[in-house]
């Protein structure tokens, strides 16, 4: 899904606001809940440029939630080896040319973020990270 933003912001691809066919002026994010595992990727038209606003202001694109057997860790801004991360996090892709921003859940942006995934019943450590930085805009996965 962040790829699928980064790509929407690049190639100016039009959505629908309000019955009317246009680009956001302000580009695709992804809104990421670690809570509930839910991702949702929208059109950045809302009344905040910085944020998600909900199904009300900003236009769903689509949502997926990690299934049951995959455990959202935590949200970092600093290593994925790190234990104080945030709840919630907006990447936001501006056009023309996708410039990125990452925002956690109190408006703070961040430079970098780091995703740590795992199985349900993995032993301690072992999991997967997802590593975003801000300047390049796309998102590695850490084997």
């Amino acid at each position: 899904m962040i790829k699928t933003a980064r790509n929407y912001a690049v190639t100016s691809r039009m959505a629908y606001d309000g019955g009317e066919l246009s680009v956001p002026p302000e580009g695709y994010g992804i809104y990421i809940n670690s809570n509930t595992g839910e991702f949702i990727l929208f059109a950045n038209v809302g009344s905040d440029p910085n944020a998600y606003d909900g199904s009300n202001d900003d236009v769903i694109e689509e949502e997926y939630t990690l299934p049951n057997n995959t455990v959202f860790e935590d949200m970092l801004s600093d290593s994925c080896d790190g234990s104080s991360g945030v709840d919630e996090v907006v990447i936001i892709f501006r056009p023309p040319l996708a410039d990125a921003s990452i925002i956690d859940g109190v408006g703070d942006t961040m430079n970098t973020l780091y995703m740590r995934l795992s199985r349900a019943g993995s032993p301690a450590g072992v999991y997967k990270c997802i590593h975003m930085n801000r300047t390049a805009g796309f998102p590695e996965i850490d084997l």
